[in-house]
């Protein structure tokens, strides 16, 4: 299965970064081809190799290729949707607060064939309203905090 992340960069010690480090190299470990586009992630320290692309590895093992995002929005939402259409995965698993990845509904709206898992790591109560209907394209959601499955399922949204 080809699979892309959507979060934070997996060399960030941060929450988001640590869970895509995590998964990345779980799914590559059950014989998964996957990718990450990743924000956050500093390209002066942690440079591009010499084929002109950018890696996450682990102890000098490549485990897959990611694709740093700008921070401006609309580029995000440009730069996501020519790589879902270059990469073709079946499914993309966004990490991160709500406020770090509505944007990829903006793509779902425009290419409709994936499949969108959202793992919202929710960082404050009460979740912003305005933001929940950009996860109803989402074909599942994970939260990492329990109190914020009850208001997601308040306000109609599935956990």
């Amino acid at each position: 299965m080809k699979i892309l992340t959507i979060a934070s960069s997996p060399f960030l010690l941060n929450k988001t970064g640590r869970l895509n480090s995590e998964l990345l190299q779980y799914l590559k470990s059950c014989d998964n081809e996957v990718f990450s586009a990743v924000f956050s992630h500093n390209t002066l320290y942690f440079m591009e190799e010499s084929d002109g692309k950018y890696y996450f590895d682990i102890d000098g093992e490549k485990v897959c290729e990611i694709f740093p995002l700008s921070e401006d929005i609309s580029k995000k939402v440009g730069s996501v949707s020519k790589l879902i259409n270059k990469l073709q995965p079946d499914i993309i698993i966004s990490i991160g607060d709500y406020d770090e990845t509505y944007f990829i509904s903006t793509v779902k709206e425009r290419d409709k064939y994936f499949n969108w898992l959202a793992i919202l790591t929710i960082n404050n109560l009460p979740i912003n309203e305005n933001y929940i209907e950009y996860f109803k394209l989402a074909n599942e959601i994970i939260v990492t905090r329990k109190d914020a499955i009850k208001q997601l399922e308040d306000i109609g949204s599935k956990v």
